[in-house]
């Protein structure tokens, strides 16, 4: 029973490793992609999503802008989210100091302002 046992766990561990071998030689990408990109548009160094609720969450492309005014609306939808981490870059964000939020906005999500050391209003 002992060396059935060892021989399927053989078999196992053969097998994921030929897969994941296949894999590698084959270039195929265990990064699934969620369609999250397919709804994604950049316009002015922001990134605006499409949300099921068919409003618009926001964050930012890179460090490099100093002051955002986020839209009230986007493609005549209103933009109702910032994402979580949405200003947060490695190493903080210096470089924004003044960001415009509008009404529309209902959701802030976690660490969207960590690192900002800049921000002032």
């Amino acid at each position: 029973m002992k060396i059935v046992k060892l021989l399927v766990t053989l078999l196992l561990i053969s097998g994921i490793a030929i897969m994941l071998v296949g894999c590698e030689l084959f270039n195929f990408d265990f990064n699934f992609d969620f369609g999250g990109d397919d709804d994604k548009e950049t316009i002015e160094g922001l990134n605006f999503y499409l949300l099921e609720n068919d409003t618009y969450a926001v964050n930012t492309v890179d460090n490099i802008l100093s002051e955002v005014v986020i839209p009230s609306t986007f493609r005549d939808k209103p933009v109702t989210e910032i994402t979580d981490e949405a200003f947060y870059f490695e190493g903080g964000n210096t470089v924004l100091t003044k960001i415009t939020i509008p009404e529309s906005i209902k959701s802030i999500g976690k660490s969207a302002f960590s690192g900002c050391t800049a921000l002032t209003t």
